[in-house]
């Protein structure tokens, strides 16, 4: 796969913030390692996501599609969990009868 969800959630936030600082820091990451991790992403995509300029992050027309696939993905994640959530609960509680 070329993108796990924690790459998404750094394109997601760099996305968001549009400065590379900000998004970081959203993240508890260092600058760094946000910019390390968009070229790692980057490279396996063979595309650039963001433009990048004294006045902040641009999507490019790549990173706009990854964007605004992201949110979807997220959802479905949270949805997963939280069904998983309530199966859990299903299977440890107990059924009582009425009479």
């Amino acid at each position: 796969m070329l993108l796990d969800i924690r790459q998404l959630q750094h394109v997601a936030a760099i996305g968001r913030f549009r400065n590379f600082g900000r998004a970081a820091e959203s993240l508890d990451i260092s600058q760094p390692a946000l910019s390390k991790s968009l070229g790692v992403i980057e490279r396996a995509l063979d595309v650039r996501l963001f433009e990048r300029s004294r006045k902040g992050v641009t999507p490019t027309t790549f990173g706009e599609l990854v964007l605004a696939r992201a949110d979807p993905l997220f959802r479905g994640v949270d949805e997963v969990v939280a069904e998983i959530r309530r199966l859990r609960g299903l299977e440890a509680g107990s059924v009582m009868g009425c009479s």
